[in-house]
C-alpha cells in the first residue's frame, strides 16, 4: 500500500527529467491489486489473486485541446479505505449494497486528478478535473491491454444512439476488427475460468463510451 519508488535523472544541463513514480492499490481482502506507473504517461494493471488480468494500458483525457494524462507531474496522492452500506433508491437486486473498497488519488499539476478503486469483486478509476467554467471534452484515452487473446462477448452497436440493448457475439479479442464498435458491457472469459466485465457506472453528465476491437 505504501510502496512508493521514485526515480530523479539530470542531463549536463542540469535541468530535471521527469520523475517515474509507481503507487500500489490493494482491495481489502487482498483478492484484487492495481499497480499504478508514471513517466511519460499514466499507466495502470491489475492482478486478481497476484495473477495478471490487464496488463500496462494508458489512459488520458483531452480537455479544450489539452491532453491530460501526458507528461504528468504527480503531487501527493492520498489514500483512504471505505466500509458502507448504500440502500438503493431502485431496489432491483439487493436491498441493501455494502460498499467496501480502498481508494487511492493521485492529483497533477494542470488541475486535474485520478482516483482508482479497489474492491474484492473488481477495480475502477475515474479522472477528475478542477477547471473554471464550461469544457469541452475532445477526446478520452481508454486502452484495455490483455495478456492473452481471450474470448469477448461484445454487443455489436451500430450508432452512438442506442437503447444498450443490441444482440451479442463472441469472438476471439483478435478477430474484432477496429471499425466495429459496441456499447457496454463486454465480457472477457479467461482460459482460467475468471470472467471479467468492463462496465461504467455512477455517470453525472457524461455520455457512455463504446469500444473498438
Amino acid at each position: 500500500m505504501k510502496n512508493i519508488k521514485l526515480i530523479v535523472l539530470f542531463v549536463l544541463s542540469n535541468s530535471l527529467i521527469l520523475a517515474a513514480q509507481d503507487f500500489t492499490l490493494t482491495s481489502p481482502g487482498k483478492v484484487n491489486r492495481i499497480n499504478v506507473y508514471i513517466s511519460q504517461q499514466i499507466e495502470y494493471e491489475v492482478l486478481h489473486r497476484e495473477v495478471l488480468v490487464l496488463e500496462r494500458s494508458p489512459l488520458s483525457i483531452t480537455i479544450n485541446g489539452n491532453e491530460l494524462g501526458i507528461s504528468p507531474r504527480a503531487r501527493k496522492p492520498q489514500k483512504r479505505s471505505v466500509n458502507q452500506t448504500i440502500s438503493p433508491i431502485v431496489k432491483v437486486k439487493r436491498a441493501l449494497i455494502q460498499d467496501h473498497f480502498t481508494e487511492l488519488e493521485i492529483p497533477f499539476r494542470g488541475g486535474y486528478s485520478v482516483v482508482f478503486r479497489a474492491y474484492d469483486d473488481g477495480v475502477a478509476y475515474r479522472m477528475k478535473t478542477s477547471l473554471k467554467n464550461d469544457v469541452v471534452v475532445d477526446n478520452e484515452l481508454i486502452v484495455y491491454n490483455f495478456p492473452h487473446d481471450h474470448q469477448a462477448t461484445f454487443p455489436i452497436a451500430d450508432g452512438y444512439y442506442t437503447h444498450s440493448e443490441r444482440p451479442s457475439t463472441t469472438h476471439k479479442i483478435s478477430e474484432l476488427q477496429f471499425d466495429v464498435f459496441s456499447c457496454l458491457p463486454v465480457l472477457i472469459a479467461r482460459e482460467d475460468g475468471c470472467k471479467l466485465v468492463i462496465t461504467e457506472a455512477d455517470l453525472y453528465d457524461y455520455p457512455g463510451f463504446y469500444l473498438r476491437g
